[in-house]
């Protein structure tokens, strides 16, 4: 091979190194730097599942050099932004698999010390303000449900291995670096008689569900929160649609179709009241009257599925907890709904100063990519002065933009089922 190809090939390799090592990186920075975004996959790249070690929000941290930062949205109980959600389920997952100690057997019976500890170790990556009472409430919400989740899978494994000996004698992988003593007691909780009644009675509770929804992993108040962004009169309503029939309008069960038709005819009795208040004319179409109330979607669908006394309301996850039943729950119940409409405001208010945050850091990341670019540009003119025939392509800019309203795909969680009567076995 004479020395003109070996130069020939050399540039072309120095070409193809510079665009996979550069052009990827800045791919990562522009979605990572609104310090809650997700890391794009590359082209041949195949989603698989394996154990999680916390890499993504490493390599966020990493690139943005500084922590994702933990925002509270009272009305859906969680992070004001749903990917920050995401993530942080996936990473207290991790820390659940690697670090808790199964052998208490309930979350609740973990001592304040461990607990702390569990607590320090998702802080590695993510700011979380430890005086918001409801923030590390809503962390420790996640840390019992990843936990009971792990439970769950202990179980069902145990229970595959039919003999008490036998799973003793063959503990699984997640439970081999815990010591032999945990995986010990772990198996005779699971003996007791007292985890036996209780698994039976929520396998009953559960073979009592009517429908199942068809969300997945996205948490239902979130999706509320996205009907009532895209102009949705009532959002509750509308979710309950989407979760139960899809965007294909194909019901799980025809019960659940019967509840919709129902909220749907009280929707149009609300709005058939509000013509009627304003003195609208007759033939005023129903999508052209303004509704005022945003929680009247809320209303409608719990007098169409009603209200877990003390719980959660149906048709919402544990995303908006109520007590209604007498007069002065009723009043506190508004007064919350006042308070909720407040926090709807403050956190697009902190929803917008991100996004300006993130702008600037784009600028800056642009600049600073374009002036490595523009040097490599001119090394590289350099170096084809050297191969007759081969001209380089002149300089371009290279132009970084923020779509805000561009979705990322979320890192799976099974936050929509952390109720009780839902949940694995555990009382």
């Amino acid at each position: 091979m004479d020395d003109k190809s070996i130069t020939r090939d050399y540039l072309f390799f120095s070409i193809y190194n510079f665009i996979y090592i550069h052009t990827f990186p800045i791919n990562i920075i522009g979605f990572a730097a609104i310090g809650a975004g997700c890391l794009p996959r590359t082209p041949n790249d195949v989603p698989t599942r394996g154990a999680c070690k916390q890499i993504k929000t490493s390599r966020i941290v990493r690139t943005t050099r500084e922590k994702i930062r933990v925002l509270y949205n009272s009305v859906s109980r969680r992070a004001t932004s749903s990917i920050v959600h995401s993530l942080l389920v996936h990473d207290i997952g991790a820390i659940i698999r690697s670090h808790c100690p199964m052998n208490t057997c309930y979350w609740r019976t973990i001592s304040s010390s461990e607990k702390k500890d569990l607590m320090d170790e998702i802080t590695a990556n993510f700011e979380i303000d430890s005086k918001d009472l409801r923030l590390t409430n809503y962390i420790n919400r996640l840390y019992n449900g990843r936990y009971r989740e792990f439970k769950a899978e202990l179980s069902a494994y145990y229970k595959s291995c039919k003999m008490h000996d036998d799973a003793l004698a063959n503990p699984p992988s997640e439970m081999l670096d815990r010591g032999v003593d945990q995986w010990v007691e772990l198996c005779n909780h699971f003996n007791s008689d007292k985890f036996r009644k209780a698994s039976s009675a929520n396998i009953e509770n559960r073979s009592k569900k009517k429908y199942n929804h068809r969300t997945g992993s996205r948490p239902l108040s979130y999706i509320v929160e996205e009907m009532a962004e895209d102009g949705s009169k009532f959002p509750e309503v509308d979710t309950f649609e989407f979760a139960y029939a899809g965007k294909n309008k194909c019901w799980t069960d025809s019960a659940a179709k019967a509840q919709h038709d129902e909220m749907l005819a009280k929707a149009d009795e609300y709005l058939a009241e509000r013509a009627n208040e304003q003195q609208l004319p007759d033939d005023t179409p129903l999508d052209e009257i303004p509704v005022d109330d945003p929680d009247a979607g809320l209303k409608i669908m719990m007098s169409v599925l009603g209200v877990k006394s003390g719980r959660q309301i149906r048709g919402l996850g544990d995303g908006r907890l109520r007590d209604i039943g007498t007069s002065s729950n009723v009043r506190h119940m508004e007064k919350e709904l006042e308070e909720e409409r407040a926090a709807r405001k403050a956190a697009d208010a902190a929803r917008i100063e991100i996004e300006q945050r993130m702008k600037s850091k784009l600028n800056v990341v642009g600049q600073q990519f374009n002036s490595t670019l523009q040097s490599w540009h001119h090394s590289m003119q350099q170096l084809c002065r050297q191969v007759p025939g081969f001209v380089l392509p002149p300089f371009t800019p290279f132009s970084i933009e923020y779509d805000a309203n561009e979705k990322y795909d979320t890192i799976g969680d099974k936050e929509n089922v952390f109720d009780e009567e839902n949940l694995g076995d555990d009382e």
